[in-house]
């Protein structure tokens, strides 16, 4: 009983280990008998107390004031990324603009190409008909 109290008051994690040296979490049975002991040596309600410390699961699904920093920060990050109406605004006017020097590239590309082409088939035609 001792034991049990020495781990609580130190703030260390309510697990043992097997033979193997794996951390095993403390069973409902356990978690009872600790109950029963503590009930026994210091009364009902001050073991209601102890146990109610304890969080009811295992102590890896208990989160850390590090996790949530860390949850916190990947949060913040995606909230960054995310577009806003504005910028999407201005991403869809500079597309439409892109998209119109574009074309009007390929229009006078094409135009161009086309005069070089005729310009050629005339040459082409004096050349066989001279």
């Amino acid at each position: 009983m001792s034991q049990v109290l020495g781990i609580l008051r130190s703030g260390a994690s309510p697990l043992h280990e097997n033979q193997w040296g794996s951390a095993v979490t403390i069973t409902d049975k356990q978690r009872n008998d600790l109950y029963r002991a503590c009930e026994e040596t210091m009364g009902e309600g001050p073991a209601e107390t102890l146990l109610s410390l304890l969080p009811p699961v295992g102590w890896a699904d208990v989160a850390t004031k590090t996790d949530l920093d860390h949850l916190r920060f990947e949060i913040k990050s995606a909230l960054a990324t995310v577009a806003t109406k504005e910028s999407l605004q201005e991403l869809r006017a500079d597309m439409e603009r892109s998209m119109k020097d574009q074309t009007r590239t390929m229009i006078f590309g094409l135009a161009g190409l086309n005069a070089t082409f005729l310009a050629a088939l005339l040459a082409g035609a004096r050349l066989i008909g001279a």
